[in-house]
C-alpha cells in the first residue's frame, strides 16, 4: 500500500515557488466508449469521452503546472481548445481562456456599481449553503490535513479577519475533490440562490487567494504511481488531472437529470503563477457551456435559448481537470476506467483514494447583471442573494414567493395567528418584528397559509428566542388537518442546557433527533442561544419525502429527515420508535412559541419554490 511519506516533495505545496518550465509533447488518447448504464450519476460522474490530451514527454520530474491539454468543442458555446491553455512562465493575467484572471492588490476596489447578487463581500456571512462530509471516515485517511479537520468544513465559521489584508474579513477553507471513487466526489462545496434569468447575467466574479501552505495537489508522478496500473499508465492518467486548482461553476443544479437548462464553466488557476496573491476571476456568462439532460450526456443548448431560462441556484464545486469535451469535466478514475466496468467488476486490487485539497480565501463572490434589464425578483446594487427587492404582503411574481418584514405593523393576509391553548397566547408586532408569547404549553402560532397548497417549498425566517421555560418549541411542521399538537409530526426546539437544535415528534413520547448533543458539532446539530437572532431555512418535498434545515446558511446534515432508511445514525432512534416507518408529509407550517411563558420573535419571513438563502 502506498504510504504518504514525503508529502511536500510529492505534492504541490508552497515552500519557495519558481516559475515552472514547460516540457510537453502532444499525443492523442484512444477513445473511451460512453457508458450505457441508466444509473443516475452526478455531474462529476460523467462517463469518459474521447478527447485529445497532451502528455508529459517522459516519466521524469514534471511540475504540477506542466500538463496542458487541447480539446475539441462540441457546440458553439463550448470553450475552444485554445481557451484551456495557460503559460506558467508569465506573471500577466492568463489570456485566451473563457475566463479572465487579474492580479489585484489587497485594497484594490472592484469599481462595480451595477446590480449584483452578492454571496459574500466581507460585510456579513456567506449568503447560501455549504455542504460537507464526515472526514473522520476511513475513506478520508489520505487527507494531508487530518490534524486540522476543521479546514474542510466550509461554513460561516470559516470567516475571519485577514491580518495580511488590513483585517478584511475573508472566508477561508480547504475545498476537497476525490480522485478515485463514486461516492462523495465533491466532499464539500457551495450553492446559493439567484432568482434571475440567464439573460440578465453578465458575469460571475470571484476574488480569491490560493493559500499554498494548506493547498495539496498531487503531482503527475504521484497520480501515475497510484493510478497508472488502473488507467493504463500514460494513456489514462493525463486525462485525470493536470495538477492545477480547478473549480466548476454551474447556473442551476448540475446534478439534475431532466430537461432543465444549466450553464457551466470549469475554470483553472495555475498555483505556480498565482499562489499567495489576490486575483479576480471573471467568468463571462456568454462563454459558458449550456446544456440539458443527464449530466453524463449534456445535450448542448444555444445561448439564445438559455437566456430565457430562470436561474434558481448557483453552485461552486472543487473539481479535477476541466478540459476536453464537457462530458469529461471533473472526471475521476472510475469515469476513465469505464463506468459500467467499474460498477460491475471493480478493479482488483482497488487503488487507494487520493484528493485535491485546494485551500483558498474568498473576499468577493457575486453574480453581476445587465443594469438596463432588471427582472422581477432582482435587487438593487449589491443585493444579497435570495433577498426580495421589497417586502410584500402579496404573492411575488415568477417563483410563487411570499415575503414579509412586518414593517407595516400587521400580519399579512397569508399569515393567520391561532391560540391552541387557553386563549392567553399573544402576537404583537413591535420594532418591525413579530413577537409571539405562549400562554400555555400548547402555545400560540402564526400559520403560513401558502404551505397548504404547496407539495414542496422553501421557508426562510429570522428567529430569536427571547425567553425560555424548559424545552420550548418555535416551529411546528404539521401533517394533520388543523393546529393540533397530537398531529404536529415535527417540532423544532432547542434541547438541554446547551440549547442546541433538535427535531421532536410531538405525538410519540417526546422522541428527539439527534438524541445526543455535541456542542460546536457541525454535523450533529447547532446551537441556538437565548437572545441571539439566527436565520433559518427549511426545505421540504413530500414526493421525495425529505426535510432539510439550514441555520445561518449552513446545512445541518445531522437534522435531515428522509422517508427511506436513516441517512445518519442520528435518525436511527426516531425511526426505531416509529417501527422503522417514518415518512415526512408536510401539510402545514407554523411559527410561534410553545410552552407557557415562552416568547419568540420573528422577522423577514419568505416562502418560495426556489432556494432563498440568508442575507
Amino acid at each position: 500500500m502506498y504510504q504518504r511519506l514525503s508529502l511536500v516533495q510529492s505534492h504541490w505545496r508552497k515552500t519557495a515557488l519558481a516559475a515552472a518550465t514547460l516540457g510537453l509533447s502532444a499525443c492523442v488518447a484512444e477513445p473511451t466508449p460512453q457508458s450505457s448504464s441508466s444509473v443516475a450519476q452526478s455531474s462529476s460522474e460523467a462517463a469518459a469521452s474521447s478527447s485529445s490530451m497532451a502528455q508529459p514527454s517522459s516519466s521524469s520530474a514534471v511540475s504540477s503546472s506542466s500538463l496542458v491539454s487541447s480539446s475539441s468543442s462540441v457546440s458553439s458555446v463550448a470553450p475552444s481548445s485554445s481557451s484551456m491553455m495557460s503559460s506558467s512562465s508569465s506573471s500577466e493575467p492568463v489570456a485566451d481562456t473563457p475566463w479572465v484572471i487579474d492580479k489585484i492588490g489587497c485594497t484594490d476596489p472592484d469599481d462595480y456599481s451595477g446590480q449584483a447578487t452578492v454571496f459574500f463581500d466581507g460585510s456579513g456571512g456567506f449568503s447560501g449553503s455549504f455542504f460537507d462530509k464526515q472526514y473522520s471516515s476511513g475513506e478520508y485517511s489520505n487527507l494531508s490535513g487530518l490534524s486540522e479537520t476543521s479546514d474542510y468544513y466550509l461554513g460561516n465559521n470559516r470567516i475571519a479577519a485577514d491580518a495580511g489584508c488590513n483585517g478584511r474579513r475573508v472566508h477561508t477553507g480547504t475545498w476537497l475533490k476525490k480522485y478515485r471513487d463514486t461516492d462523495n466526489q465533491h466532499s464539500n462545496g457551495f450553492n446559493g440562490g439567484v432568482n434571475r434569468s440567464i439573460g440578465d447575467v453578465v458575469s460571475v466574479v470571484i476574488e480569491l487567494k490560493i493559500n499554498s501552505n494548506k493547498t495539496d495537489i498531487p503531482s503527475y508522478q504521484e497520480l501515475e504511481r497510484m493510478y497508472a496500473s488502473t488507467l493504463s499508465g500514460t494513456d489514462g492518467v493525463p486525462r485525470l488531472d493536470q495538477g492545477k486548482v480547478v473549480f466548476g461553476l454551474t447556473l442551476n443544479n448540475p446534478d439534475a437529470n431532466d430537461n432543465s437548462v444549466r450553464g457551466e464553466m470549469y475554470f483553472e488557476i495555475d498555483q505556480d503563477m498565482y499562489a499567495d496573491q489576490w486575483v479576480r476571476v471573471t467568468i463571462p456568462k456568454d462563454q459558458m457551456y449550456f446544456w440539458r439532460g443527464a449530466p453524463w450526456v449534456k445535450e448542448p443548448v444555444s445561448l439564445n435559448e438559455a437566456n430565457n431560462v430562470q436561474v434558481s441556484t448557483l453552485y461552486l464545486n472543487p473539481e479535477t481537470k476541466g478540459t476536453g469535451e464537457p462530458q469529461t469535466f471533473g472526471n475521476v478514475v472510475r469515469d476513465i476506467y469505464g463506468y459500467s466496468k467499474w460498477t460491475q467488476q471493480a478493479p482488483n486490487p482497488m487503488p487507494e483514494e487520493d484528493f485535491k485539497e485546494m485551500n483558498i480565501s474568498i473576499r468577493t463572490f457575486e453574480v453581476r447583471y445587465e443594469e438596463t434589464n432588471p427582472s422581477v425578483g432582482g435587487g438593487n446594487s449589491s443585493e444579497s442573494a435570495g433577498s426580495s427587492s421589497s417586502a410584500s404582503n402579496n404573492q411575488g411574481s415568477g417563483n410563487g414567493q411570499y415575503s414579509e418584514d412586518f414593517s407595516g405593523g400587521q400580519l399579512p393576509s397569508w399569515m393567520d395567528f391561532a391560540d391552541c391553548g387557553n386563549g392567553n397566547s399573544t402576537a404583537n408586532i413591535s420594532g418591525g418584528k413579530l413577537e409571539i408569547t405562549a400562554g400555555s404549553s400548547c402555545g400560540g402560532w402564526a400559520k403560513l397559509s401558502p404551505i397548504d397548497s404547496m407539495s414542496s417549498g422553501y421557508i426562510k425566517f429570522d428567529a430569536t428566542a427571547q425567553s425560555a421555560n424548559g424545552n420550548n418549541w418555535f416551529v411546528l411542521i404539521g401533517n394533520g388537518n388543523a393546529l393540533n399538537l397530537s398531529e404536529a409530526a415535527i417540532r423544532l426546539r432547542p434541547q438541554g442546557n446547551e440549547r442546541h437544535l433538535t427535531w421532536n415528534v410531538g405525538n410519540n413520547g417526546d422522541t428527539f433527533t439527534p438524541n445526543f448533543y455535541e456542542p460546536g458539532g457541525t454535523q450533529v446539530t447547532a446551537p441556538f442561544p437565548l437572545g441571539n437572532e439566527a436565520c433559518f431555512e427549511i426545505f421540504y418535498d413530500n414526493s421525495a419525502q425529505v426535510i432539510r434545515l439550514w441555520k445561518d446558511g449552513v446545512l445541518l446534515e445531522g437534522l435531515e429527515l428522509t422517508g427511506s432508511s436513516p441517512s445518519s445514525s442520528f435518525q436511527q432512534r426516531w425511526y426505531n420508535d416509529h417501527g422503522g416507518n417514518f415518512t415526512p408529509n408536510v401539510k402545514h407550517i407554523y411559527l410561534g412559541s410553545g410552552q407557557a411563558g415562552v416568547r419568540t420573535s420573528f422577522d423577514n419571513v419568505v416562502i418560495s419554490d426556489s432556494r432563498i438563502g440568508c442575507n
